[in-house]
């Protein structure tokens, strides 16, 4: 299926796209423990759903068939977590997130080991405001909504680097349709963008 956040109406909910229609609530917010849902994830191996929780700076997740929280909180004490992404193995949870409480004008991409919920950053950019990624085989791609432009991280952690630098305006969320085909949501110009990398 496919998982939407609902930030006004406080729950993740499930999707079936054959008959076009929301089939069920996942979670919600009076029961779950999130607040402010910024991103969702699912891990297909077994069915674990994680749910970043912008307004308590958390990490959670639940049983995607019976909308169970699973405890305790995988992370806690990010601020603003927004998109976050699996990688390949199910091993490793990416998260885009401000860097630190004492400034919300650097955000960074983390990665948070699975089952264990280490976490660690891969890399801050100054000015930035992360609220999409994706990862792509050896990199995390975050996109940046002040800036207008998608950034490239290596998984290994390290500096990132602009890899779509214009034409965007307000982007927001990311998904990879293929190892080169990328699909954005630019909500500056209510579209969606597809992008080859070459």
């Amino acid at each position: 299926g496919l998982y939407v956040a609902g930030q006004s109406s406080q729950n993740v909910l499930e999707y079936d796209a054959a008959d076009g229609s929301f089939v069920r609530v996942v979670a919600a917010t009076v029961t779950r423990g999130f607040q402010n849902p910024g991103g969702v994830a699912l891990r297909s191996s077994d069915g674990v759903l994680y749910v970043s929780s912008t307004a308590t700076g958390e990490i959670w997740s639940y049983a995607s068939d019976t909308g169970e929280r699973i405890e305790p909180a995988l992370a806690s004490g990010l601020l603003s977590p927004q998109g976050i992404d699996l990688d390949a193995s199910g091993a490793s949870l990416f998260v885009a997130a401000h860097s630190t409480a004492l400034s919300d004008t650097i955000d960074a991409v983390k990665q948070l080991a699975l089952p264990a919920g280490t976490l660690t950053t891969l890399g801050t950019t100054n000015g930035a405001d992360f609220t999409g990624i994706a990862v792509n085989g050896a990199h995390v791609f975050a996109v940046d909504a002040a800036l207008d432009r998608v950034v490239r991280f290596p998984v290994a952690g390290g500096s990132g680097t602009t890899v779509i630098g214009s034409g965007l305006s307000s982007p927001a969320g990311i998904v990879f349709g293929s190892a080169t085909q990328m699909w954005l949501t630019d909500t500056g110009s209510d579209r969606v963008l597809e992008y080859v990398e070459s």
